[in-house]
């Protein structure tokens, strides 16, 4: 079933439509490292609640939005290129931006304002609001702009554009986004600037469905594996490691450091693996669909 943290699989956003927004040039180039890194991990649950509105605040490192957060960090974890970290986000609380306020009220009917993790809210009816993924899907456009408020209480205006059906083809996703989808496994190196990494182990039922590489600059792979009885997947994703290619991802769940092949890696929410090799980021996310030690034997077949 998806919950609120599965709706920010898809969420993209915009930064260049910032406005008012007095972040340093080095506060802007960390958080767009951090949301590059988002067309892998930013459906992890460092973030609560609301989708659209929760995802702008996941580069908790920006200090323009930091103010509002009561993240602590539990264990952080590095793979050489990329870190992962483990949160407590019991206390957090995001202000509303303003494209939904009036939507949400507390237990006595009041307006709110502001967002806490673990509270309970209402629709406009008195009706408990219990998906929230879904309330935001119905109350927002299917993309457009968000404002924010940052702790100076000045507005920031963030693009971004709602996931589309779970059951659209993620191949039809990727080339609506200009990526180059390949049907044939063994003609992806032809679209990189690296060598993919892929597995030589499948569970029973999986085959390759097909893979999207990044136009232009070639340092993006995602691939897919298909069992075709039940049309679950997963998904492999990597790219060519440099400054712009790093990212960190987090989860209030769990991070683990176990070893792949002798290479360091990380296991989250047991749902995902990451590890390099080489010059190459390695990512094997199970979606939900593959048992742990399915995740650990596909991540040790690739060499």
């Amino acid at each position: 079933m998806k919950n609120e943290f599965d709706y920010l699989n898809d969420v993209s956003i915009d930064f260049s439509v910032y406005e008012n927004a007095e972040l340093s040039e080095k506060e802007k180039k960390e958080m767009k490292k951090l949301i590059k890194g988002s067309s892998k991990k930013i459906n992890k649950k460092t973030v609560f609640g609301i989708a659209a509105a929760a995802a702008v605040i996941t580069a908790i490192s920006v200090t323009g939005f930091a103010g509002d957060m009561m993240f602590r960090i539990v264990k952080k974890i590095s793979t050489g290129h990329n870190s992962f970290v483990q949160t407590d986000s019991s206390n957090s609380e995001i202000r509303l931006p303003k494209e939904l306020r009036g939507l949400l009220f507390d237990e006595n009917g009041k307006e709110a304002k502001t967002f806490k993790n673990g509270s309970v809210y209402y629709d406009k009816d008195g009706n408990e609001i219990t998906d929230y993924g879904k309330f935001v899907s119905e109350n927002l456009p299917e993309k457009g702009e968000l404002t924010m408020v940052d702790e100076n209480g000045k507005d920031v205006k963030v693009a971004y554009h709602k996931p589309g059906d779970e059951a659209e083809n993620p191949l039809e996703r990727h080339k609506k986004d200009g990526y180059n989808i390949i049907y044939d496994e063994a003609k992806i190196n032809d679209w990189l600037d690296f060598e993919a990494k892929l597995p030589e182990y499948l569970p029973d039922g999986y085959s390759f469905m097909g893979a999207a590489a990044s136009d232009g600059v070639r340092y993006y792979l995602f691939a897919y594996y298909i069992n075709e009885q039940t049309g679950e997947y997963f998904m492999l994703d990597e790219r060519l490691l440099n400054e712009e290619t790093a990212f960190e991802a987090g989860t209030d769940g769990t991070i683990e450091e176990i070893s792949i092949n002798g290479h360091p890696a990380v296991i989250m929410d047991n749902r995902s693996v990451d590890f390099e090799i080489g010059d190459v980021s390695v990512g094997v996310s199970g979606r939900g669909v593959l048992t742990r030690d399915e995740l650990i034997k596909i991540s040790e077949s690739i060499k």
